[in-house]
């Protein structure tokens, strides 16, 4: 029932509204789920391929088919200015590299799963433009981020960067926090899932994917859409 939702939804779009423009889809956990189902079943080989301008599925297993170094019939981008291809990845902390059991960065029957760095799309480590929450899911208490805080979002330029990272099971986005405990600002940030005031290690810090790259996948997304729009004038 989810899925012919959310296959109906994009359908009428298509049909009623889209008149001819491109599309980023973007979706987070069961979100990102529901965008490979769409790919696989519904857009990848059909006229509506050729409206991506890329896909932004985090937070879930995106598997690479090992025949083709594709993943749900799409390129892994590559480069900013790379169209029609997939961004994913699970983050984690730098300090607390998944554990072999984790879901999030696994893929099974001995494949890999993707992961793209938004702040370094050819490799390496980059900077990230994170907005985190000013309160954390489920809390009422706002984070502590070292000032006060009255806006939605917090923004942390400098504090955090990312890079892709691999091991024999997993592959994910490692994300360092370059805390100063000399400066007034946070030396942390949320988005740990805590039970029973513990830290579950395998969910790594997937309530906060999205926030972490906040800024990158905005700017990843205007860069994507402009050389769309150009490819599409060059015809």
């Amino acid at each position: 029932m989810r899925y012919a939702d959310v296959i109906g939804s994009w359908n009428t779009y298509l049909a009623n509204e889209n008149n001819g423009r491109g599309v980023v889809l973007i979706g987070h956990s069961q979100g990102a789920s529901m965008i490979y189902q769409m790919l696989e079943k519904d857009i990848v080989g059909s006229p509506a391929q050729e409206k991506l301008i890329a896909v932004h599925a985090i937070g879930y297993e995106t598997v690479i088919d090992p025949s083709t170094g594709r993943a749900s019939g799409l390129p892994v981008c590559s480069s900013p200015s790379e169209t029609g291809c997939i961004v994913s990845f699970a983050s984690f902390r730098e300090s607390s590299p998944p554990p072999e059991d984790s879901f999030f960065g696994k893929a099974q029957d001995g494949k890999r799963a993707v992961c793209t760095n938004p702040a370094a799309l050819g490799g390496g480590q980059g900077d990230l433009k994170a907005y985190m929450p000013r309160q954390s899911l489920g809390r009422l208490a706002p984070n502590d981020y070292g000032v006060a805080v009255d806006t939605p979002f917090v923004s942390l330029p400098g504090l955090l960067s990312a890079q892709c990272l691999a091991n024999d099971t997993h592959d994910w986005l490692a994300v360092t926090i370059h805390a100063d405990p000399a400066d007034p600002r946070a030396d942390d940030i949320p988005g740990d899932l805590v039970f029973n005031g513990k830290v579950v290690p395998d969910w790594g810090l997937h309530l906060v994917d999205m926030n972490l790259a906040m800024g990158n996948l905005v700017d990843l997304a205007r860069t994507q859409e402009q050389a769309w729009l150009d490819a599409q004038n060059a015809e």
